[in-house]
């Protein structure tokens, strides 16, 4: 059972997000073009934005863009203190299976706060019911465990924030409506940063 100590707030964290992320967001950096697909530019902006976030609330970050048979295509990510995971976050993008296998991954994962990153516009309503459903089958959650759900949209410029925390070790028994629910303030929207030719 975790004591309830949180490393950053839920509102904090989503309104933290969306101020960062314009200035990391895909197609902002002037570098040299990579031939790459949407979901490992957002990896990095991710991964750039919570290595900010982490570092300003004192945490070592531990970041993992290699997972299993899709190099680069995932993100896994962890902010530590000490010897111990006090964030963990994973990105699930791709189909709503990949949806679930990466979330289910991240369940196994023993960390007082989790983040899951996706990206859905169409099935909003049907991701969130599997996921919810994903969290009352798992049968290990310790008490104290609080997940933050993003969906993050970018091409509409606002991720959505929601909300699962257990009380209790173990299974967590029935669906209930409230199982997932948004932070306040959510959606949550940014504006891209002007680029501006240099004199």
């Amino acid at each position: 059972m975790f004591d309830g100590h949180r490393i950053i707030t839920p509102e904090v964290f989503a309104r933290r997000m969306v101020e960062l992320l314009p200035a990391y967001q895909p197609g902002m950096d002037t570098g040299s073009a990579d031939p790459t697909d949407r979901r490992a530019c957002w990896n990095k902006s991710l991964a750039s934005v919570l290595t900010v976030m982490g570092r300003e609330v004192s945490t070592s970050i531990v970041v993992e863009t290699d997972t299993g048979n899709a190099p680069g295509k995932q993100l896994t990510m962890h902010w530590k203190q000490g010897d111990g995971i006090v964030f963990a976050v994973a990105t699930g993008w791709g189909d709503r299976s990949d949806v679930e296998g990466r979330f289910v991954q991240l369940e196994a994962l023993k960390a007082p706060q989790k983040l899951f990153v996706y990206t859905c516009s169409k099935w909003q309503e049907a991701v969130l019911e599997q996921i919810s459903a994903a969290l009352l089958r798992y049968p290990h959650h310790l008490g104290g465990e609080q997940y933050l759900i993003a969906n993050l949209l970018g091409a509409e410029q606002k991720v959505h924030v929601y909300l699962a925390e257990f009380r209790q070790d173990g299974p967590q028994g029935r669906y209930r409506p409230d199982t997932l629910r948004p932070i306040t303030g959510s959606p949550f929207s940014w504006r891209n940063r002007k680029l501006t030719a240099a004199s």
